[in-house]
């Protein structure tokens, strides 16, 4: 899916890794913005409504897990990958417990960025593309109630229409 111009979101207090995702990133044809904390990584997520964010686990204010659980309230629809020196199952576990996509730990290569990368966002289509068709079931759902209702009434006026007749004893 390179080259389409989706949106990627590197949080991460090291300035080394941030460059070298976004060197990547780029060079794939991604748009990527970076974030050096978890405070500014959310208001760039609030702001930019980033596809997809890579978030470092241990930074220095809010960590990598508050983002987590703050990025669901903000936009639910955004996939985030979690990135981290300090790869521990029990941190894994917790992350994808807050809502990660997926887990990668440092060091990576591009290659393993690249094939998370390409799953995320797969993933994302994915769950896009479930949303609007739920939407337009929805809605079609509302219209052929709105059509069958319309179709019902005309000929039950004109069954009332003829009640009110027989019953007034106006026949016979």
């Amino acid at each position: 899916m390179p080259g389409n111009k989706h949106t990627i979101l590197v949080v991460d207090d090291e300035e080394s890794m941030r460059d070298a995702c976004s060197l990547t990133l780029l060079k794939d044809g991604y748009q990527v913005e970076t974030a050096e904390d978890g405070s500014t990584g959310l208001d760039k997520i609030r702001n930019l409504k980033p596809d997809l964010a890579l978030i470092d686990l241990k930074m220095p204010g809010i960590s990598g897990f508050e983002v987590l659980e703050k990025i669901k309230e903000i936009d639910p629809n955004l996939i985030p990958i979690v990135i981290t020196g300090y790869a521990t199952v029990e941190s894994a576990v917790e992350a994808m417990k807050k809502g990660a996509y997926d887990f990668l730990p440092k060091p990576f290569t591009p290659e393993e960025l690249r094939i998370i990368i390409n799953r995320a966002l797969e993933r994302r289509r994915l769950v896009l593309e479930a949303e609007t068709l739920r939407q337009e079931k929805k809605l079609l759902e509302e219209n052929f109630i709105t059509l069958v209702s319309h179709q019902l009434r005309s000929p039950l006026v004109a069954i009332q229409q003829y009640f009110e007749v027989i019953l007034s004893g106006l026949v016979g």
